[in-house]
């Protein structure tokens, strides 16, 4: 069944030559297009990145685990990580930095409406300065 889809196949290259080399042309233009879109957002995106000093391999986040409740992932966890834990992923030789963040999660509810919302210091300990300007 499957040799006679190839003969059938080559068959068609032979007597339509023309209509099948500019199919095949337009499935390669087609592939090539879609890698290099993939290719250039996958760039800009590394370039906006370190723009901001988040390179992919340079940043890594690491959770407690355990079961999650409302708010921001590993705020709600049976096993946070401690300071130890912390210590010994700076201890680490190929770690320059690790940093702990507490993600308190808020919860407020009201005439039966639910908001979530979490404490506005998360960037500190970051070593990062930020430039407020007019544009």
């Amino acid at each position: 069944m499957v040799r006679d889809y190839f003969i059938l196949a080559f068959s068609n290259l032979r007597h339509k030559g023309l209509r099948s080399w500019l199919t095949i042309l337009g499935i390669f233009i087609g592939i090539t297009s879609v890698v290099a879109l993939i290719s250039l957002g996958n760039g800009l995106k590394t370039a906006v990145n370190s723009q901001f000093g988040i390179g992919s391999t340079e940043v890594i986040t690491v959770q407690g685990g355990g079961l999650n409740s409302f708010g921001p992932p590993g705020s709600g966890t049976v096993k946070p990580l401690t300071i130890e834990d912390v210590d010994a992923i700076e201890g680490l030789s190929v770690v320059r930095r690790a940093i702990r963040r507490n993600l308190p999660p808020g919860k407020l509810e009201f005439n039966d409406k639910v908001v979530f919302g979490m404490t506005t210091n998360i960037l500190d300990g970051e070593d990062r300065e930020f430039i407020h300007e007019q544009i």
